[in-house]
């Protein structure tokens, strides 16, 4: 493949540069790059530092043309050589504002030369400033207006900048990568006696410092701590006056605890200040995402974040995560974290080394190449190749960690973006599901209640035409991506094999080993046996054709269930209307002992079946056959159980037979009478 990437880069200063820097260093091991850098960044009446430019870095060598962001010729020029050189995707940095015009032109040009948006992608860093900036929504949309496809790091910065950009763009999600310097750190007591420190514990601030990062608040949570042998190092050059933080640490009486050491820390000393370090704090009151956390991961130390942005997913579950502008807790979890010791024992050396994967230079390359193929499949930008895969999350769901994992082992695919969709408080949900988070899973909060409304979410939120649904109790086989994806090459919908995963009653359960097409009248009369809504695929097109899942039926209503069914009716009566079962496509459904919730969930599905043709379906005589045979079905295995003096059978097809008839007789909505004042 051949990229070409266009921002800030060496021997311009900062993260961003930094981020270009090492995309080129991680694309150019495999592919073909080229470098199209900045020659200058900000007005220096618009820079708070002292120096954009880091003397000790050097210009790349992939560099082809140099862009100027206020030179519009430039623009121009580069974007021809762009095209000149048929890329297989450009990539484009975004992270302020004051670069809406230069980004407005090239993206421009960039459509023109090449004819199309596809291979245009915009890695957005802050979709909008972390300080306010006059009419900064306003630059951001005019800047991005022209891009289609999008990369950010972080959920947070996702849904941000969905909002900007509209649900008609592609938006991929990834980490960011690793900017640590090459080499190994030294040895912590080496390291400690080249900065002069002794046997005080170290907590490290490291960055650039400004406002939104909170160092207030960590100064503030110092005198609270537990320890008095506590130092906090603030090891970066401050962005604001220095006078207002040591006047704060004066007036709190910790003067000789703060160590400033207000400079851009050069790259060979930033290994040395991690090793010499007890713990790495990130005390920020807003972010996106931090460069400085994959630091801190890299070089196995422990860390504190607060709940803000793309923190507690960058994360991976290795942190504690404690409000923004809180003092005090933020001083008892840099507590605990000096309490267990500079040293991670075995196990938690082996979490570090699994979570810092997602950050190497060969996580990063193979991210972007899955972007350059969904560019190259789909010219109108969505991506072609993959699937998402939507999981309803309800209450505690104890089997969830399963699922997920199940679902980032799959094998003969792409990852499949993973959507877990929720109604409850989502912060303690994305802390279970953070060690997942550079995997392509993210949590979308849903705070309407239903099962149906989450389904319809996931349709709304996923990246792909091709979209799996399952439930927070099943665990797919590691092939089952694979099989549905195969199936749905050439079939709208698809419904897969259910097997018994533990003990119990039969539910939800579909056992066929034999592939096979439902469709016409009898397939109608009888939806419920094509297939299961645990273990479902649909086209986004024919989903969206036929009104999605009907919110009114399911789990979350009055009916209690059938809405799976429901959405299998209706695709079974449109015109052509047709459901392929791919018993290779094998997910496991867990199963409960006969008691009250199992007979609680049987009433609830045999009632939804005659609420839908009652209330969904009221003009179908196919809808009201089905609900009758059903209640005659159970009518008569309820008999048969009383005459084989079967007691569980008898309260299951009880049960069953009493939703039946229930569901022919919904509650009234309340009237103007009824409605509360």
């Amino acid at each position: 493949m051949r990229f070409s990437v266009v921002g800030p880069s060496a021997p311009l200063r900062g993260g961003i540069a930094q981020h270009t820097d090492r995309i080129v260093e991680a694309l150019g091991a495999e592919h073909e790059v080229d470098l199209y850098p900045l020659i200058r960044q900000y007005p220096r009446w618009l820079f708070p530092g002292r120096s954009q430019l880091d003397p000790g870095a050097r210009a790349r060598t992939e560099t082809r043309i140099a862009l100027d962001p206020y030179q519009p010729g430039t623009w121009k020029r580069v974007a021809c050589d762009i095209a000149g050189r048929r890329p297989d995707l450009v990539l484009v940095q975004w992270w302020h504002p004051w670069f809406a015009p230069m980004t407005r032109g090239l993206l421009s040009a960039l459509r023109r030369e090449l004819g199309e948006a596809a291979r245009i992608t915009v890695i957005s860093h802050n979709a909008l400033p972390h300080g306010a900036v006059p009419f900064q929504r306003t630059l951001a949309r005019h800047g991005l207006g022209r891009a289609r496809r999008f990369v950010v790091h972080a959920e947070a910065e996702r849904v941000r900048l969905q909002g900007l950009v509209g649900r008609g763009a592609t938006i991929h999600r990834m980490p960011l990568i690793n900017l640590a310097p090459e080499g190994a750190a030294p040895d912590r007591r080496v390291a400690r006696q080249a900065l002069g420190w002794t046997d005080e514990r170290i907590v490290l601030f490291f960055g650039l410092v400004r406002e939104y990062k909170g160092v207030r608040d960590l100064i503030e949570a110092l005198p609270l701590m537990a320890e008095a042998r506590i130092r906090v190092v603030i090891a970066g050059e401050f962005y604001e006056p220095i006078a207002r933080y040591e006047q704060l640490a004066e007036r709190l009486g910790v003067t000789d605890r703060v160590v400033f050491r207000d400079e851009f820390v050069p790259e060979e000393e930033v290994a040395a200040l991690f090793a010499a370090a007890d713990v790495v704090a990130l005390p920020y009151r807003s972010a996106t995402q931090s460069s400085v956390l994959p630091l801190a991961i890299h070089y196995r130390k422990r860390f504190v974040v607060t709940d803000v942005g793309g923190l507690v997913e960058a994360s991976q579950g290795l942190a504690e995560a404690v409000p923004a502008r809180s003092p005090g807790q933020l001083a008892a979890a840099l507590d605990r974290a000096l309490a267990a010791g500079p040293e991670l024992d075995e196990s938690e050396l082996d979490r570090w080394e699994v979570a810092e994967q997602a950050f190497t230079l060969d996580g990063i390359r193979r991210a972007f190449e899955g972007v350059a193929r969904a560019a190259a499949g789909s010219p109108s930008g969505a991506p072609a190749d993959g699937a998402t895969v939507v999981v309803s999350a309800h209450g505690e769901c104890p089997d969830l960690e399963d699922t997920v994992r199940a679902l980032v082992e799959q094998v003969g695919v792409p990852q499949p973006e993973v959507l877990v969709v929720y109604d409850g408080d989502e912060a303690p949900l994305r802390a279970r599901l953070a060690q997942f988070a550079a995997r392509g899973v993210r949590v979308v909060p849903e705070p309407a209640f239903g099962l149906n409304v989450k389904r319809n979410r996931g349709l709304q939120e996923a990246s792909h035409d091709r979209v799996l649904f399952t439930d927070d109790d099943c665990v797919p086989d590691p092939e089952w991506v694979q099989g549905m994806c195969a199936a749905l090459n050439s079939h709208s919908v698809v419904t897969g094999r259910v097997l018994p995963l533990g003990v119990g009653v039969a539910a939800s359960v579909r056992e066929g080993s034999e592939a096979r097409t439902f469709r016409g009248p009898l397939a109608v009369l009888l939806p419920w046996r094509a297939g299961c809504g645990n273990n479902l695929g649909v086209r986004k097109a024919h989903a969206r054709a036929i009104g999605g899942f009907d919110a009114r039926i399911g789990v979350g209503t009055w009916s209690g269930a059938a809405c799976d069914t429901e959405f299998l009716f209706r695709s079974l009566r449109a015109r052509g209307g047709e459901v392929y079962y791919a018993p290779d496509a094998v997910v496991r459904h867990r199963q409960e002992p006969l008691g009250p919730a199992v007979l609680r969930k049987r009433r609830n599905y045999y009632r939804g079946m005659s609420f839908m043709a009652r209330t969904i379906h009221p003009h179908s005589a196919a809808a009201w056959s089905t609900a009758l045979l059903r209640v005659c079905g159970t009518a008569a295995a309820r008999a048969w159980s009383g005459v084989r003096l079967d007691r569980s059978g008898w309260q299951i097809h009880g049960a069953e037979f009493h939703g039946a008839v229930e569901g022919f007789f919904p509650p009234k909505p309340p009237g103007p009478e009824g409605a509360s004042s």
